[in-house]
């Protein structure tokens, strides 16, 4: 992980599968919202963005239903 993510911490990796050559997928449940918060490569560095955009900036994105409803 260290060699591929270069300047981002271990485990916090920013979702934009395009800049590591990686596909990105966004679940269904987030799309809803208006706003999610994700993570911006450092432990400490987050940013809000919509939906929408995080999909425009990451053209390949792969909808789908990847979480399960807490009951």
């Amino acid at each position: 992980m260290k060699k591929t993510f270069k300047g981002v911490d271990v485990g916090a990796t920013p979702p934009f599968g395009l800049l590591y050559n990686l596909p990105f997928f966004i679940d269904n449940s987030l799309l809803k919202q208006a706003k999610i918060i994700v993570n911006a490569g450092k432990y400490n560095l987050s940013f809000k963005i919509s939906p929408a955009n995080l999909v425009k900036l990451n053209p390949k994105a792969i909808k789908g239903g990847f979480s399960m409803a807490k009951k």
